[in-house]
């Protein structure tokens, strides 16, 4: 439907032009010839071509630049990163180091003097021969003296066996956790610049082929620049008469609203009228109802207390003990 409108509106525009097919043109196509004119003047297409070649051409200039100062930057960062790194790599070999330092203090001061707190002397081997005031003989109390120390040496001798062993085996877990840490350090570092190698490839390569594509793209563009101008043209008069429509369309809507909005308003008050006069008819006819209902109730109750009083009058003798009924009784019969 679209094309089929373009291609009237086409038609219509070169009939309303001039009688002739490309009239006031000399037979030649209006799209062909050129439309530049500034104030007047008629501007030849070469230099306006020229024109857009040298802003093409200083904006690669501006574009190769900024691509220039990209790359500097970039291994900047990488130089500094790098700095980085090998300032982190020798901070953790000097704490190592320190760790390392402190573990053999810690075992030196362990076991730094021999035979403590006695005077440098073996406390077994002095003679202690005092036993309820009886002598010991000096040879046999050495002889057990001698086998007990010589015990007690063996179990601390297995002892310290054994914590150099447990001591061997921490060191070698600790050795083993270091080696761990730093191949894992090695490969992330590996992983980093693998990875940033392979992003200065991908974007090397980006950049060649945006150049590539720019080069052939800036000779199509002058003919697409042409057939671009024809289609906003006619994209404009189609926005115009769209937006024209829909301004139409809504100002007729609003007005269908609007009059829809005060009928259905005057149904509402006309309703709520009739139902407020239906409803004080309704109240009104209720409270008549109820008074015509008391009055009776009233009278019917007043008619039957008088005929009451007036049969238990009759059954006592009368009134005075004479008359059967009231005086206005007798009255109304004379």
């Amino acid at each position: 439907m679209a094309e089929g409108e373009e291609e009237e509106e086409v038609e219509a525009e070169s009939a309303s032009a001039g009688s002739g097919e490309d009239a006031d043109h000399g037979g030649a196509n209006p799209w062909e010839l050129n439309h530049n004119v500034v104030d007047g003047e008629e501007v030849e297409e070469g230099e306006e071509e020229e024109e857009e070649e040298e802003e093409e051409e200083e904006e690669e200039e501006e574009e190769e630049e900024e691509e220039e100062e990209e790359e500097e930057e970039e291994e900047e960062e990488e130089e500094e990163e790098e700095e980085e790194e090998e300032e982190e790599e020798e901070e953790e070999e000097e704490e190592e180091e320190e760790e390392e330092e402190e573990v053999e203090a810690e075992s030196a001061s362990d076991g730094s003097g021999e035979d403590a707190d006695h005077g440098g002397a073996n406390p077994w081997e002095l003679n202690h021969n005092g036993v309820d005031g009886e002598e010991v003989e000096e040879g046999e109390e050495e002889e057990e003296e001698e086998e007990e120390e010589e015990e007690e040496e063996e179990e601390e001798e297995e002892e310290e066996e054994e914590e150099e062993e447990e001591e061997e085996e921490r060191r070698r877990r600790r050795r083993r956790r270091r080696r761990r840490r730093r191949r894992r350090r090695r490969r992330r570092r590996r992983r980093t610049r693998r990875t940033r190698r392979t992003r200065r490839r991908t974007r090397r390569r980006t950049r060649r082929r945006t150049r590539r594509t720019r080069r052939r793209t800036r000779r199509t563009r002058r003919t697409r620049r042409r057939t671009r101008r024809t289609r906003r043209r006619r994209r404009r008069r189609r926005r115009r008469r769209r937006r024209r429509r829909r301004r139409r369309r809504r100002r007729r809507r609003r007005r269908r609203r609007r009059r829809r909005r005060r009928r259905r308003r005057r149904r509402r008050r006309r309703r709520r009228r009739r139902r407020r006069r239906r409803r004080r008819t309704r109240r009104r006819r209720r409270r008549r109802r109820r008074r015509r209902r008391r009055r009776r109730r009233t009278r019917r109750r007043r008619t039957r207390r008088k005929w009451r009083r007036r049969r238990r009058s009759r059954k006592r003798g009368g009134i005075r003990g004479e008359l059967q009924f009231y005086p206005s009784f007798y009255a109304v019969l004379a």
